[in-house]
């Protein structure tokens, strides 16, 4: 069965959208009427671990990909690991302040 679910929705019964993709529904998550997104479960043909742990399959998916920076050779990371190493990345950078895009306009408000 095609299940379609909000963004919001999504976020609060993740769990629960988790365990219909298990049952084989076809879970699609939407912004509006749009889908945007789709849970789908890994399968022994994507070339994973049929029994193996999350960090062994994102070690799959890192030297799959040729992406070792994104995921550190597959170590996953909490939010708050991944804020604080994209602060690092941005040296000098007022992390506080957001962009006002001042310099696009004159004192009108008109483009430059």
């Amino acid at each position: 069965m095609k299940i379609f679910v909000d963004v919001r929705e999504a976020a609060e019964r993740l769990e629960e959208l988790v365990d219909l993709v298990f049952r084989a529904d076809e879970v699609f998550v939407c912004r509006g009427e749009r889908p945007v997104a789709q849970l789908a479960i890994f399968l022994r043909e994507d070339g994973l671990p049929p029994n193996g742990t999350a960090e062994e399959a994102a070690a799959d998916i890192a030297g799959a990909a040729h992406s070792g920076k994104r995921t550190q050779v597959g170590r996953f990371r909490s939010i708050d690991e991944v804020w604080a190493h994209a602060a690092d990345g941005k040296t000098g950078w007022n992390q506080d302040k957001t962009s006002t895009h001042e310099d696009l306009y004159d004192a009108y408000g008109l483009p430059v």
